[in-house]
């Protein structure tokens, strides 16, 4: 349930209000051992659940040419859960746990040129832990059995970022650099564990002291004839200072470039190649040794489609053709879960044929 309220105050544009929500959850898992296969129980927790209620306050105003975003929220999350775990691992008691938790922001918009802006914003932000997290002690698609955590604390962030972007007509650029710094990053650790009877490695979730992730971002859109030439790229850099090591599995530095003709109606077409560097910082106790360097990667697609306009009711309509990973690169995402050294390969050259329309 939410409820909210928009309202000018003199100069002052204000939003107030709340929400609450709860959420439960009562998986039922089973395993099949030899010789008899017999259906045997194997839930990771029972009645698990979350509510939460939070209170939030916003104002928008001007000083001057320039435009200010403040807010402020205020947040009670709870988790609970009948039992945790099954077999040795089945823990009746000690899984509730409630936070109490205040956020907010600042953001600041000056205009430089009718077609330029700078802005800069700060704030502080929480993601409290799900239900998997607290509660869930079972394997998942990865590869590994995670174990949950319900004594994790909300992660806590601190982040500020400077930027530039503007628009004129089909030509559009931005800039920005960040800064986070995140208390009590949630993530799984590998242990070096391994779970019984099927030997999985074992993730067990647990709170971070203090992780840091900063770097640079831009995109850019320029036409340049009867073409729209598109850039964007991405540097980021991620440190675990308990560990004192990179970030487990921060994504590698990635440009991308393109060129085509977008139109409403008629035919349009867009290419484009997304180049990924190599990542070469990675994890090592933090991953117990398991991640994995991965090699750099050009893919190139290409989208070919053709608008209808307004037909059989529909205001707009239009079908496109999607050709993937033309040159059916072999590669893997630094964030592609799974054994080390096993990761899934993304999926080679293909095709998506999509018909869209709106009313």
């Amino acid at each position: 349930m939410r409820s909210q309220w928009n309202g000018a105050v003199g100069s002052h544009w204000l939003t107030l209000g709340g929400e609450t929500w709860q959420m439960k959850g009562d998986p039922e898992r089973y395993n099949y051992q030899p010789p008899d296969f017999a259906a045997q129980r194997t839930d990771p927790f029972k009645n698990g659940k979350l509510t939460s209620f939070g209170i939030f306050v916003q104002d928008e105003f001007a000083l001057g040419t320039t435009e200010l975003t403040a807010g402020a929220r205020y947040d009670r999350n709870k988790g609970t859960a009948k039992q945790k775990g099954n077999g040795p691992r089945t823990m009746t008691s000690g899984l509730t746990r409630s936070d109490n938790t205040i956020s907010w922001s600042l953001g600041a918009l000056q205009p430089l040129t009718d077609n330029l802006n700078a802005y800069a914003s700060i704030g502080q932000a929480y993601r409290s832990p799900d239900m998997r997290e607290r509660f869930e002690d079972a394997e998942r698609g990865d590869g590994y059995f995670h174990v949950g955590n319900p004594k994790l604390k909300p992660e806590r962030s601190t982040s500020y970022e400077l930027g530039l972007k503007g628009r004129d007509g089909l030509q559009s650029y931005q800039l920005a650099a960040f800064y986070t710094r995140i208390d009590d990053y949630i993530a799984g650790r590998i242990t070096g564990e391994t779970n019984l009877p099927n030997k999985q490695p074992v993730k067990r979730t647990e709170n971070l002291s203090r992780v840091v992730i900063y770097g640079l971002e831009g995109s850019l859109e320029q036409p340049l004839g009867d073409f729209l030439l598109d850039a964007g790229f991405t540097w980021l850099r991620g440190k675990n200072r308990q560990d004192n090591e990179p970030l487990y599995q921060t994504p590698a530095s990635e440009l991308r470039l393109g060129i085509g003709q977008p139109s409403a109606q008629g035919f349009s077409w867009h290419g484009g190649v997304r180049a990924v560097a190599a990542q070469n910082r990675i994890a090592k106790k933090f991953s117990n040794g398991s991640e994995d360097k991965t090699s750099d990667f050009v893919t190139a697609d290409i989208n070919l489609g053709y608008g209808f306009g307004a037909v059989a009711g529909l205001k707009a309509s239009r079908v496109d053709l999607q050709l993937s990973n033309l040159t059916n690169k072999k590669y893997h995402e630094h964030l592609t879960d799974g054994l080390s050294g096993y990761e899934l390969k993304a999926p080679g050259r293909g095709a998506t044929l999509a018909v869209s329309g709106s009313f």
